[in-house]
Order: structure tokens, then C-alpha cells, then sequence
């Protein structure tokens, strides 16, 4: 509908307004297979980041930051993800690629890192429990891992994700919002 809408007339097809809402819907539920496929498959890149201290210029940690096939915006992938419903099954992946990544014999052990998690993704109870269960898996990780609350989704109950928030933090791990006042500012 948003293309449609972006695109006025011109963004119609032959056949009227039923035979271009058709098409509009088959292509995202092409688009919605095809992201899906990619997080089945481990199909994403992960790149690092470097966040610095502003006061001495100091290497802090590294942001985690997902990259996608050549021509797709990793900002349109995302919120993509987010508006069907596929961000916590992207998020999950995401971080469980990441705690394998830091639990390798390989990776150095200073290495610090921070994931962004969707506020949607924590907004659902199995994601939640996922996030538990993988943090629980890896408690090594508490000093060198930390979540990042994205704020592109709005956040609907903020004492249930104070509650789980806490959760976390009881670990160990730390908890910081991703570009606090860019997004829809639930906090």
C-alpha cells in the first residue's frame, strides 16, 4: 500500500486497483519468503563497528551491524523485518551468531561487543525467553556482550520491558538504548 500510495497513479498496474493490490501483496509475501529463507540460512553478514570514547578516543567496544545482499539498505531490511513480524526471528539469529562467534577459540577475549535488538522483538514473550536461554547459555559473555534497544518500533508496555530488561542485567549483561530519540521514543 505504501508504494501504491508513494507512487500514486503511475504505481498502478493494467487491470485496476484489485489487480495492483494483488500484485503489491504477492510481491511482499515473496519478499516476506525471501527474508525469511535468509535467516533459515544464515544468508546476512555480520560487520563490527567501532564506537569510541569521545574523551580520549579510545576503542570502547564494537557495534554489531547486519549487512544484506549488495542493493539492500540494511535500515529498509529491518524495518522490513519489523512491520511483518520476522524481526525476532532475525534478532535471535543475529545474537546467536554473535555469542558463537565470541565463544571462539579464535576471537579474542578482550573483545567487546553490542547487539541491537529490536523493541518489537522484546515485546514478545518467546523472544524473550529465547534472549534468556541464550544469555543463559553463555555467561562467560556478560562482561564483552551488551543488547542495544532499538527504538524503530514503538514499545507498548514499558514495565514489562523494564521487567525483562532487569532480567537481563541480573546476568550480567548490559542493556543501552541504539540511538535514543531517533526512533519512535518510547522511552
Amino acid at each position: 500500500i505504501d508504494k501504491l500510495t508513494e507512487g500514486g497513479s503511475d504505481a498502478a498496474i493494467d487491470g485496476g486497483l484489485a489487480a495492483t493490490f494483488d500484485a503489491l501483496v504477492n510481491a511482499t509475501m515473496e519478499r516476506i519468503d525471501a527474508f525469511g529463507r535468509m535467516v533459515k540460512h544464515d544468508d546476512f553478514k555480520i560487520v563490527y563497528q567501532p564506537i569510541v570514547a569521545l574523551a580520549d578516543k579510545s576503542l570502547h567496544h564494537f557495534e554489531v551491524l547486519s549487512r544484506f545482499e549488495a542493493e539492500t539498505s540494511p535500515y529498509e531490511a529491518i524495518r522490513f523485518a519489523e512491520e511483518t513480524g520476522l524481526v525476532e526471528d532475525f534478532d535471535i539469529a543475529v545474537l546467536m551468531k554473535v555469542c558463537a562467534m565470541l565463544e571462539a577459540a579464535e576471537t579474542d577475549p578482550r573483545l567487546i561487543v553490542a547487539v541491537n535488538i529490536s523493541g518489537r522483538s522484546l515485546g514478545s514473550d518467546l523472544f524473550a525467553g529465547l534472549v534468556q536461554r541464550e544469555l543463559a547459555q553463555h555467561p562467560k559473555l556478560a562482561r564483552r556482550l551488551a543488547l542495544e534497544i532499538t527504538e524503530s518500533a514503538e514499545i507498548k508496555d514499558l514495565s514489562r520491558l523494564d521487567a525483562i530488561v532487569q532480567r537481563i542485567r541480573q546476568r550480567g549483561f548490559e542493556v543501552c538504548l541504539d540511538d535514543f530519540g531517533a526512533g519512535s521514543a518510547s522511552f
